[in-house]
């Protein structure tokens, strides 16, 4: 009977153990976070030898007759079979976002879609979420005009489009009876300006959601004059935890209520069940699409062309399906116009030493990706990932790294790349860019809006 049950068990751990193995890596991400980070390696380790373990004992003990007629030399048999099941059992329950949490309301935002309206900038959304299944209205217009559109299923998640819109005009939008949110499109004849941050890390016990706040505050200024702003990852710590993204999005609704914003996915954005909540919040299947998917895709204001990549942990999992969108995309871009690149993963970046040895200028997007930067005539390449700010330059193609809007930021580099122009280390901040007719000003802010350091790119 010993000799049964523990047999079992031993079975039985090791179909779960294997299954969660095989699930995990079957998720958005895996793959890229193994190869990047020795903790994960160390884990699926030992969730392999626990798979392995109990049927291991089992066939070692039964080999040499060491099992008695009272059965207590199976008994750790028993013991990590359940250790295995339960591991597997609860990991997968947690990693679904059990214990689960609402959504619940988060106010209406405005999203950029990849979608170009007919009068050359990008369509907009509105997209708010309500607690319970209801059918919404917007209405919205501009100064002496007003349209409603009303949903037509009960439901909550809320996504609205504004089509058509026209340059330089003021509009307003009001979901239900609730507050009047106003916003503008950039004028085709002035300045375009957008800021950019990356890696704020709602959740992660040691991010800085006050000077979050404060950022954000600035950006949403009107003094400020800001036309759009882009996150660039690792918004949330933990991208399968629902109450996070909650966090973040009622954090950011403030800013995103009157400035339109356009979402990357980053590696913590997207971790083992993130990618359909990253998708869910941060590109939502109602909004526009006219070119890729909802991970890779572009929009354009007149003469100005931006390009979002899906580019989270490592350039190894830059694929050939996106490789291909991207040059196809860059083909059609006259090379008078300015080219700008939005992506979570750096190309060109300094960065802390560790067991992989060399963690700067990645490898696999400099000999992949930056080629076609260089001979499509980019102009900048935007990211975060590391958590500084820095200034390169590589073949006429500035690289700028934007990741201190809030998770702790880096050390002093221990390797600094030959690219590398200026860096910034132990600070928060964000970048200020203002496109021009010929010239570009990059500025990076400190947390308190104080400019750091300025560039021009030319055209």
């Amino acid at each position: 009977m010993n000799t049964r049950i523990s047999a079992l068990s031993a079975l039985l751990s090791f179909l779960f153990v294997s299954a969660f193995i095989v699930w995990l890596f079957s998720l958005h991400g895996t793959i890229g976070l193994f190869r990047s980070e020795l903790a994960f390696q160390i884990a699926t380790v030992g969730l392999m030898l626990l798979g392995i373990l109990p049927p291991g004992l089992l066939v070692i003990g039964r080999s040499r007759r060491k099992a008695n007629a009272t059965g207590w030399r199976f008994i750790p048999v028993i013991v990590l079979s359940a250790l295995g099941i339960a591991v597997a059992v609860l990991g997968f329950a947690y990693l679904n976002g059990a214990p689960f949490s609402p959504v619940g309301d988060i106010p209406p935002h405005l999203l950029i879609s990849g979608s170009t309206g007919s009068r050359g900038i990008p369509d907009i959304a509105v997209v708010a979420y309500s607690r319970d299944h209801e059918r919404k209205a917007l209405t919205w217009g501009k100064a002496g005009s007003q349209d409603v559109i009303e949903e037509q299923v009960s439901t909550q998640q809320h996504v609205f489009m504004l089509r058509g819109l026209e340059p330089g005009t003021e509009y307003w939008y009001r979901l239900g009876n609730g507050f009047t949110y106003r916003f503008s499109t950039p004028r085709p004849e002035a300045t375009l300006r957008f800021a950019v941050g990356s890696d704020a890390h709602f959740g992660a016990g040691d991010n800085r959601k006050d000077l979050t706040v404060g950022m954000l505050d600035h950006i949403a200024d009107p003094f400020s004059q800001f036309d759009y702003f882009f996150s660039l990852g690792d918004l949330v710590e933990l991208g399968f935890r629902d109450e996070l993204w909650k966090e973040a999005f009622r954090t950011l609704s403030p800013t995103m209520s009157r400035i339109p914003t356009g979402f990357v996915a980053g590696n913590h954005d997207t971790l083992f069940t993130g990618l359909r909540r990253y998708l869910r919040f941060g590109y939502p299947s109602a909004v526009d699409l006219d070119s890729g998917n909802r991970l890779w895709w572009r929009f354009d204001v007149g003469d100005i062309h931006f390009i979002i990549l899906d580019f989270e942990s490592s350039g190894d999992t830059f694929s050939v399906e996106q490789a291909s969108w991207l040059e196809e995309q860059l083909k059609g871009i006259p090379a008078e116009h300015w080219t700008i690149v939005l992506s979570h993963r750096y190309y060109y970046s300094s960065s802390l030493g560790g067991y992989l040895g060399k963690l700067y200028d990645d490898a696999a997007a400099v000999s992949r990706v930056t080629p076609l930067f260089e001979q499509y005539d980019v102009d900048m390449a935007f990211s975060g990932h590391d958590h500084h700010m820095e200034l390169l330059e590589k073949s006429g193609v500035m690289y700028v790294v934007a990741g201190a809007f809030g998770g702790t930021p880096d050390r002093r580099p221990a390797s600094v790349s030959s690219e590398s122009v200026w860096y910034a280390a132990e600070d928060f901040g964000y970048v200020d860019v203002a496109v021009g007719d010929t010239e570009t000003l990059i500025m990076f802010r400190n947390a308190a809006g104080e400019e750091l350091k300025s560039a021009v790119v030319a055209r």
